[in-house]
């Protein structure tokens, strides 16, 4: 009797501390909906609710979005892809079911493509080379649930480095591959030259239930639900080998993004962090934001604007122009959902809200303008002479990845000494500027 006591007892813990970590991830909400416009505009700042779709939803796990397709994972239902022509407004182009549990995606634009993370388990292949007719390719299976995945493809910032490694091992040889995250197999490493993933190698050491990766050069970051931030050699892909780990006090580590040689980590209830990647293995972290849930996903668009899903905390978006000081320029939190995924387009703002179906916010903040990448290039060579005219009016200046970075009432020649005159906060450096009109445009470089 008293064994059958202590079983059962033990069970129960059992049953609690498993629970414990799974529910943080894959658990809904506890509230109710409430998804009517005056709640959903409640408790936000320098934002408002749109529309959203919210038919037959199961649960809202993925986001992601090329051009004016919207790609989301929607577990049991399979993926959806609609049309954000009309941005705040989506509509449902069609659905497919691979028949499993839709988990996270990966895309690979080259190649006109979808990965789909399938925790039933495995990896289905989807093409989007016809965006209005989507169709799986193929599906791998997998030992055991897949979480996240990461596309890879060679790229100019992705240069071979000396190895006495042959070719066919290299990481930067071989185009292109895909990291898959599973529970309790660790990092699989598949090459995606045809459209069937080949499992090239697994590593297992140490990843324990890995959840996001991402790759910088010859290395990958991987956030593990258990085991921190794992930074991992993978620049032979047969042998892969764990290089450095980030503690993470125990918190669930959900998501990573890299952008510009710095790694952004959602780390559950220790909010944001931000890491220097000047040293890819002992990395530096700089600096990081509280935020008000744990984070669980991140996006960051070219021009620095980052979206941060913070599941009961709803979602922040960032200005990152300056990794070392991190400043949130809006966020929405009401309690209502969970804020699992997000994604950015302009100024609209997705939100995958599980069980609760998909959010439209619309960012209606001070204005976010950014040079778009055919202005900066085609500003590339210009130069202070070719605008040294007398000029009054408004100018606005921006740094040089296209960040807004002020209006100044501006009324002399268009010199970088008077420019300077007017106070405007910048370091040094390459910074555009242009008349409100557009009719006007420079260079101006800044030396303190």
């Amino acid at each position: 009797m008293k064994k059958g006591i202590i079983i059962g007892f033990l069970i129960l813990l059992f049953t609690a501390v498993f629970a414990n970590v799974y529910s943080e991830i894959f658990t809904d909400s506890i509230f109710d909906f409430r998804a009517s416009k005056g709640i959903l505009d409640s408790n936000g700042y320098n934002c408002e609710y749109v529309g959203g779709w919210y038919d037959n939803v199961d649960r809202i796990l993925d986001i992601w979005a090329i051009d004016t397709l919207l790609i989301v994972c929607d577990a049991a239902n399979g993926v959806h892809f609609f049309s954000i022509s009309d941005p705040a407004n989506p509509r449902i182009l069609g659905t497919v079911n691979q028949g499993g549990y839709s988990q996270r995606l990966s895309v690979n634009q080259s190649k006109d493509v979808v990965y789909v993370a399938d925790r039933n388990p495995g990896v289905t292949t989807i093409s989007i080379k016809d965006r209005s007719n989507p169709y799986i390719i193929s599906h791998t299976e997998t030992n055991d649930y897949t979480y996240g995945l990461c596309a890879y493809s060679k790229s100019a910032n992705s240069k071979a480095l000396p190895s006495t490694e042959p070719d066919s091992n290299i990481l930067t040889k071989i185009k292109p591959f895909l990291l898959s995250c599973d529970r309790y197999d660790g990092l699989s490493l598949y090459n995606v030259t045809c459209f069937k993933p080949f499992l090239r190698s697994r590593i297992m050491q140490d990843i324990d239930h890995p959840n996001s990766a991402i790759v910088y050069n010859k290395y990958a970051y991987v956030a593990c639900i258990r085991a921190g931030l794992w930074v991992v050699d993978i620049n032979n892909i047969e042998y892969p080998e764990t290089v450095y780990n980030v503690p993470t006090g125990g918190h669930i580590s959900c998501d990573v993004f890299e952008k510009d040689g710095y790694l952004y980590l959602c780390d559950g209830a220790s909010g944001l962090r931000i890491f220097d990647l000047s040293d890819p293995v002992n990395i530096n972290e700089i600096s990081g934001y509280p935020t008000r849930d744990e984070t669980h996903d991140i996006v960051i668009n070219d021009y620095d604007i980052g979206y941060v899903a913070q599941n009961d905390g709803g979602f922040s978006v960032f200005d990152l122009s300056n990794p070392y000081n991190p400043q949130e320029i809006a966020y929405h939190c009401d309690g209502s959902y969970q804020a699992r995924m997000i994604f950015g387009v302009d100024e609209y703002i997705y939100v995958g809200a599980q069980s609760q179906g998909l959010h439209v916010f619309k960012y209606t903040g001070p204005a976010l303008d950014r040079f778009s990448a055919d202005e900066i290039k085609s500003n590339e060579k210009s130069n202070m002479s070719s605008n040294s005219d007398s000029f009054t009016g408004k100018l606005e200046v921006f740094a040089l990845n296209g960040r807004f970075v002020s209006t100044i009432d501006y009324s002399g020649k268009l010199t970088a000494k008077n420019l300077m005159k007017y106070n405007i906060p910048v370091e040094s450096g390459v910074y555009f500027y242009r008349s409100v009109d557009g009719e006007i445009t420079g260079k101006l470089v800044n030396i303190k």
